[in-house]
């Protein structure tokens, strides 16, 4: 959204899902195009047992391209939107602000907020731009439907720190610095930082969040201890079984 924004002919009127605030900004006014960002599917393939935080993850992103106008319907207090039947004007315009999209969030090397997204996806294995409208009555509407499928970097497995220069980090850091309130860049921001880890978890359990592991397999590979780190100073426990205070034991090397 925030590489969008005045980016294209749509101007500021880039929104998150919800058409509520499309029909505000357009009340009153012609027919004014918009873009609507999605997220709607998050497939995540190869699954080799329970390895979430390593697989193959896929994301649509999909932008919902529209001339529109809100019109006050008769006897309530209520808006509907309305989006006219498309014409070779409508459809040019679509088509162009379609390309001015693909450049802001794709292409555009002056936007930070375009840098931060060519990080986070890795390929774009496929594009589809499909119209608007009814294809069994033969109306088409002023809208166009773009969907990129993204490959995407994996989420950090928890107690997993992530680096000052990892582009979900950048993408805090901007949106904390800049003014972009109007379109939730910086409360988006704070959730994510809430949920990231600010002490590392000891190794071999980062090495289990990632291939999800059992506790019992990381202690047969040997790269776990047989107890948890907090009992390793009590004096009533070995690695393995209780012991008596005080008792005397046959030193190490006497031992079977």
């Amino acid at each position: 959204m925030a590489a969008l924004r005045d980016k294209t002919w749509a101007e500021d009127r880039v929104f998150d899902s919800d058409n509520t605030p499309l029909m505000d900004i357009l009340a009153g006014a012609g027919a004014k195009p918009y873009i609507t960002v999605y997220t709607d599917t998050d497939v995540r393939d190869r699954i080799n047992g329970m390895d979430l935080y390593t697989l193959g993850r896929t994301i649509q992103l999909v932008l919902e391209i529209g001339v529109a106008s809100a019109v006050q319907v008769e006897g309530t207090d209520g808006t509907v939107l309305n989006i006219p039947q498309t014409d070779q004007a409508m459809e040019a315009v679509i088509d162009f602000i379609e390309g001015q999209a693909l450049n802001a969030i794709v292409t555009d090397p002056r936007s930070p907020w375009g840098e931060i997204f060519r990080r986070i996806v890795l390929p774009i294995t496929r594009l589809s731009s499909v119209r608007g409208g009814a294809a069994d009555k033969g109306t088409r509407w002023a809208a166009r439907q773009v969907t990129l499928i993204c490959s995407c970097i994996a989420d950090p497995a928890p107690g997993t720190v992530i680096d000052t220069d990892h582009p979900v980090r950048e993408f805090i850091t901007l949106a904390q610095s800049q003014d972009q309130d109007h379109v939730g860049m910086a409360a988006a921001a704070n959730l994510v930082e809430s949920m990231l880890n600010d002490t590392a978890a000891p190794p071999w359990r980062q090495g289990q969040a990632w291939m999800g592991f059992t506790k019992k397999t990381m202690q047969g590979m040997g790269v776990a201890p047989l107890v948890e780190e907090d009992e390793l100073d009590s004096p009533f426990k070995t690695f393995d079984h209780e012991i008596i205070p005080n008792a005397v034991y046959p030193k190490e090397e006497h031992l079977p």
